[in-house]
């Protein structure tokens, strides 16, 4: 029986061979859906703001959906549902769209809303499917730390203003996007670069103890990279994360020091803030928002 098979796979003709190679990437896709969730997330942060990769993000999403919700349904996998979670991003996509149905046929209210609401909630789900065994989260746990060292890395470039260091260069083509005169980052927008900084910073921590080596390195240049976003509210909440997370993290005997080193930090910005023109019109009230002369396309 078992020669019988062998002698049959050695003589299996080229429609059967053409046939397992393009079945190859769909068994790729169901066996490594954590390599797939990563590649989607890298086309979302790095696709060129043109109209040659206008559809690449949208593209990997579908892809992505397909696969999951196959490998879901082969393994008899049910749909995560956290209620905590789940209703009030419902509720809220479920306003969004009672809203778009007023302008149906407004494109770019759809996109927004999708960007916003229908994206992050189908995202946050595949997620919770994806990244359940150890080598999944090992993966997750890589590409949250390279993210975040490719942020913190290009907003201290342009911080230092080491232009040539910025990749890729549209991030510095001052006709996309928002604030060209800060870090804004991939995202085109210092706010949206900021938050991101913040959330990647408070996740790195979460990651298992064997990275917390790497984690401490980089919330050494966080704080750099977060001032120069340039931007008040994303000062604010790192500064308010970075003390809660020592309070909650940290040990008690250095809670004082923690304490000390967020007031120096503040002591700090307040000088720069004094001697910086650039800060004090981030900080003050005569901000002027720079509007761009052609607008990227958002992602989703």
């Amino acid at each position: 029986m078992s020669s019988r098979v062998l002698l049959w796979h050695g003589d299996s003709s080229p429609l059967w061979r053409a046939v397992a190679l393009l079945l190859r990437p769909l068994y790729l896709g169901i066996a490594f859906p954590a390599i797939l969730y990563v590649a989607a997330m890298t086309v979302f942060l790095f696709r060129p703001p043109d109209l040659f990769s206008f559809y690449a993000d949208r593209i990997g999403f579908v892809i992505l959906a397909f696969f999951v919700a196959l490998r879901a349904t082969a393994l008899g996998e049910r749909i995560p549902f956290i209620a905590g979670l789940s209703f009030p991003m419902l509720g809220l996509m479920g306003l969004a769209v009672f809203r778009a149905l007023r302008e149906p046929f407004d494109a770019q209210l759809w996109s927004i809303i999708a960007s916003k609401y229908i994206v992050p909630f189908a995202l946050f789900h595949i997620a919770i499917l994806v990244f359940r065994g150890e080598p999944q989260r090992k993966t997750f746990a890589v590409f949250v730390f390279l993210v975040l060292a490719y942020l913190t890395f290009i907003a201290i470039a342009f911080f230092a203003d080491a232009r040539s260091l910025i990749f890729p260069r549209f991030i510095l083509d001052e006709s996309l996007g928002f604030h060209p005169d800060r870090a804004r980052g991939p995202f085109l927008q210092a706010v949206a670069n900021g938050v991101s900084l913040n959330i990647l910073g408070i996740l790195v921590l979460a990651l298992p103890r064997k990275h917390k080596i790497v984690a401490r390195l980089l919330w050494l240049a966080l704080p750099i990279a977060v001032l120069a976003t340039m931007t008040r509210a994303v000062w604010i909440s790192f500064a308010v994360s970075s003390m809660v997370l020592g309070f909650l993290l940290i040990k008690r005997r250095l809670q004082a020091a923690c304490a000390l080193l967020t007031v120096a930090g503040l002591l700090a910005v307040l000088t720069l803030f004094l001697s910086n023109q650039a800060l004090k019109t981030a900080l003050g009230g005569a901000h002027r928002r720079t509007r761009p002369r052609r607008s990227a396309p958002g992602c989703l």
